[in-house]
């Protein structure tokens, strides 16, 4: 049995960037591949604070990497202040814990990327995927884009994705470093193979996202339906910062009776909080967050993740943009190929196509879930070819 090393994202709290993980794990188990999942937790020490040293020298004078550590320590902040959001914090953290311990296996805990590099070279190959593991910010980094696994070990990317449309000039360089060791290689949006092809020449092959790997009657099998409201409902999750969403959709579930049952917003809040919805969730399970979806009237959503499980589910949803299309971070491109690809971008909202217009369209779902089963074969060959 071929012995396969993942890289894969369980650091956060994020239920899509769960999810997407599991499946992971779950597809190559199912195909017959014995997978260990490859974690650095790097102790303080020595080699650590000479890391993070030389990773300050090559950003701290880029604008983008300024932004985000800027970003991400006032949330911390906010977090850490506000009892309301460290109440949920704590129960997310709760709730993704229990998920990683009863549904994942074989986690390899190292000390330092030397210890990792060292033990990968009993592995068939090494395995990057998926959720915005190759975001700019992670370019310097050596565990997502797979320097530290060494050159004779095969090195595979699936669904990697990039999370935005274009990368900085600055970070070209370190771009074409790591993604030139990669043997395989595939990401998850057109967009990102436009990145990447741009780099190193035409490589990069588009493939689906782990979640649709598996069919509906997989995730109805792992995951078994619990219905948790029983009256109708609008479902809300939202990660980005943007009141008037809220305000958007509560207005529609007063005009059409819903209740409006909403995630609290965690993850990128950096305002005041703001209660708006009839059921206000703190930190449901990751099983309750796929039935919250499953039993929906409507799901609202910039969630990618959340968009997903909607079609997997055949809810009607409407997907948000996360953030304005003219901010350079802007990482709405997967959105719009991953619902561009599946003749739905008449779902996503704007000021002329509205929560009640998208919500009264009837998506036909027997067109998407052939498109998805043909591109679920071609993103399985591929696999098939990288890892066999």
């Amino acid at each position: 049995m071929r012995k396969i090393g993942m890289v894969i994202a369980l650091m956060g709290v994020n239920y899509g960037m769960i999810l997407q993980s599991y499946a992971t794990q779950w597809y190559l188990d199912r195909a017959g591949f014995n997978t260990v999942i490859i974690r650095v937790e790097a102790r303080k020490g020595l080699y650590t604070y000479a890391s993070k040293f030389r990773y300050l020298l090559r950003t701290f004078t880029k604008p983008m990497s300024l932004r985000v550590a800027f970003k991400k320590r006032q949330r911390r902040k906010i977090v850490n202040r506000n009892p309301v959001l460290r109440a949920a914090q704590a129960e997310r953290r709760r709730a993704a814990d229990i998920f990683i311990k009863e549904r994942f296996h074989d986690i390899l805990f190292f000390s330092s990327e030397e210890s990792a590099g060292e033990a990968v070279k009993s592995c068939d190959a090494v395995l990057v995927g998926s959720d915005q593991q190759w975001n700019p910010a992670s370019f310097y980094g050596n565990i997502s884009t797979l320097m530290f696994v060494p050159d004779e070990v095969k090195k595979v990317s699936y669904a990697t994705s990039l999370g935005v449309s274009s990368i900085p000039r600055y970070l070209t360089k370190r771009g074409k470093e790591f993604l030139s060791r990669i043997d395989y290689l595939s990401v998850r949006e057109p967009s990102g193979k436009i990145i990447v092809d741009s780099l190193i020449g035409e490589k990069a092959v588009v493939v689906l996202d782990p979640t649709l790997l598996l069919t509906p009657e997989d995730w109805e099998s792992t995951i078994k339906r619990n219905r948790l409201i029983n009256e109708p409902y609008v479902f809300c999750y939202f990660l980005g910062d943007n009141p008037e969403y809220l305000e958007v959709v509560r207005q529609f579930c007063t005009d059409h009776s819903y209740k409006m049952v909403v995630i609290r917003n965690i993850e990128t809040y950096v305002g005041e909080v703001s209660d708006i919805g009839d059921i206000i969730l703190d930190g449901p399970s990751v099983e309750d967050f796929v039935n919250y979806i499953r039993y929906a009237n409507v799901v609202c959503t910039d969630s990618f993740h959340a968009t997903i499980f909607s079609i997997i589910s055949h809810r009607q949803f409407v997907s948000f943009y996360r953030t304005k299309s003219t901010d350079k971070n802007s990482r709405n491109s997967r959105i719009d190929d991953f619902l561009g690809e599946l003749n739905l971008k008449g779902n996503i909202y704007s000021m002329g196509n509205g929560v009640a217009e998208i919500a009264g369209k009837v998506v036909d779902y027997s067109a998407v879930d052939d498109r998805i089963s043909t591109l679920r074969q071609e993103s399985i060959a591929f696999l098939n070819i990288a890892l066999k």
